[in-house]
């Protein structure tokens, strides 16, 4: 009984820190919600992900954007979900195959069981080259954290 209520206390805890993207480079970090990862560079990307069968339109931010505007110089990236599942990605190869962030879908909030709040995609739609299987093992979804230098 004390497990389920402490499980219960902490739950609104837990899902405040589900719709932030923190984001680390060294010492510096950011948290961004939805709304400020959007206010950043907005970009739209309509694309049909390997797990879907049509196309939906994702609203976020392109990662060479977040890369860029918050000056962060690595090889690397760690992107680590919700669960803690985690996988490492080579930033300019996940630059050069389009990696974008998405924080809504087809003009809507993600939630966590819909892949949500924020999920790594590409625009498989876009061409063949597009359906290696690196690529679909990067598009981690929950995502909650960016960690510079592979941490």
């Amino acid at each position: 009984m004390l497990k389920r209520l402490v499980i219960l206390a902490l739950l609104p805890w837990a899902l405040l820190q589900a719709n932030e993207l923190t984001v680390i480079d060294g010492d510096r970090q950011w948290q961004f919600s939805a709304e400020e990862l959007l206010n950043i560079a907005p970009a739209a990307l309509t694309t049909i992900t390997p797990w879907d069968d049509e196309a939906s339109t994702f609203e976020g931010i392109y990662l060479s954007e977040l890369i860029t505007t918050l000056d962060i110089d690595t090889d690397q990236l760690t992107a680590v979900a919700l669960n803690n599942y985690r996988i490492n990605l080579d930033l300019a190869g996940a630059i050069e195959a389009g990696a974008f962030i998405a924080a809504q879908r087809d003009g809507k909030a993600m939630p966590v069981r819909q892949k949500g709040p924020f999920w790594i995609i590409f625009p498989w739609s876009d061409g063949a080259e597009l359906s290696d299987p690196q690529l679909a093992s990067w598009a981690i979804w929950q995502l909650k954290t960016l960690h510079s230098d592979g941490q």
